[in-house]
């Protein structure tokens, strides 16, 4: 083969690995990757995508040697080793995954604050003056990275903290008075700074002298319904990236639905009324709070969760604001998760009120389904 016939059929099955990988053709996306890598086997890009996909796969050795070899051919590629820092934690190798988390920052979807005048970066060790803390990613991990907040206030810093989100603001000026809350920068200086991601590093590199606080975030204080056992339920994610994965229909939860002595209230955001006809499609006895949008006010969102007995919802901000009320928290999650979650736990070290239901195997939600239906009958 020439070397322009070469380059033609590598390009060739890498795109068509990639449109198949698009369409959820796993088996054959993996095949075509497969094919190019024969041809080339330092193809950078290529090993990168059949890392993800074998990632997906649940493959998370075989995921980690695709990013170490794309690496090795492509040493500057950010995207890959933030990838390979998930794989890392997910897998409980700390030591590597959080310096290789540091490579998030070259990720175009998680825009980065800038430089902050004169502050140096935080270690850790005590602070003349105010230290910034700045959210970074989505509601869930602004949520779960204030989950170290506690600790740092009880050492008596002056905190300082930039809400990525601004509607994170009212819930979080309650839940730590002491921190001073901000969505916008003044023109103040820092002693030092430091995103919140970087705090389980910072504070707990291997989080085996973590214990999370059985609650963090305070709502405004909820009217409990003593006659009812109300239970809120999600079931649904956006993200553009791997909400599809993470999402489950209605129907398949119809066997929590035949538990008897519960209500059921909707947690999903979105159109009210295009969840309603979901409802109504599924035959999900829901019910609605059209007063309540999560996406313009989670302060009154967060006030709903706390009102429940406990809530079930898949990997999404709701499972993390019900775990940081410490409400008891059912979260499904697929087979393989995202890295916050490790493998095989039935419990996560970040909220205490909370258990984890799995996906046995690819794309099987009936297992976690019935592991959950049994948790909920035997009362356990």
């Amino acid at each position: 083969m020439t070397k322009p016939e070469l380059i033609e059929e590598t390009a060739r099955h890498y795109q068509l690995a990639n449109e198949a990988f698009s369409k959820d053709d796993w088996e054959i996306a993996r095949q075509h990757y497969e094919a190019a890598l024969n041809l080339v086997p330092n193809f950078a890009e290529a090993l990168h995508n059949l890392g993800d996909l074998l990632l997906l796969m649940g493959k998370i050795s075989a995921a980690m040697d695709c990013y170490e070899r794309a690496l090795a051919s492509k040493p500057q590629s950010h995207k890959t080793r933030y990838s390979l820092a998930t794989a890392q934690l997910m897998c409980g190798n700390f030591a590597e995954g959080w310096k290789n988390y540091e490579a998030r920052w070259a990720n175009k979807n998680l825009p980065h604050p800038g430089t902050v005048r004169e502050a140096a970066l935080w270690d850790g060790s005590p602070v003349q003056g105010k230290l910034l803390l700045w959210g970074e990613q989505g509601i869930g991990d602004e949520v779960m990275f204030a989950g170290f907040l506690p600790e740092i206030i009880a050492r008596g810093v002056d905190i300082v903290l930039k809400c990525a989100n601004p509607r994170l603001i009212p819930l979080f000026k309650r839940s730590f008075p002491q921190v001073e809350v901000v969505h916008e920068l003044g023109m103040e200086k820092f002693a030092a700074h430091r995103p919140m991601g970087d705090l389980p590093m910072l504070l707990h590199p291997d989080l085996s002298s973590y214990s999370a606080p059985k609650y963090y975030l305070k709502a405004v204080t909820p009217q409990k319904d003593a006659g009812k056992k109300r239970i809120g339920i999600s079931w649904h994610s956006n993200s553009t990236a791997t909400g599809r994965y993470r999402s489950i229909s209605l129907t398949q939860l119809n066997p929590l639905f035949a538990l008897s002595g519960i209500e059921w209230l909707n947690l999903q955001y979105g159109d009210v009324a295009e969840l309603e006809n979901q409802a109504a499609a599924a035959n999900a006895p829901l019910v609605f709070d059209a007063d309540v949008n999560p996406l313009a006010d989670l302060d009154h969102f967060a006030a709903q969760v706390a009102s429940l007995d406990g809530v079930i919802t898949i990997d999404n901000a709701t499972a993390h604001i019900a775990g940081a009320l410490g409400i008891p928290t059912y979260v499904l999650l697929p087979h393989t998760p995202d890295w916050r979650w490790f493998l095989n736990r039935k419990d996560t070290p970040w909220y205490p009120s909370m258990k984890l239901f799995r996906q046995s195997q690819l794309h099987d939600w009936d297992s976690a389904i019935r592991a959950l239906q049994q948790e909920m009958t035997s009362g356990d």
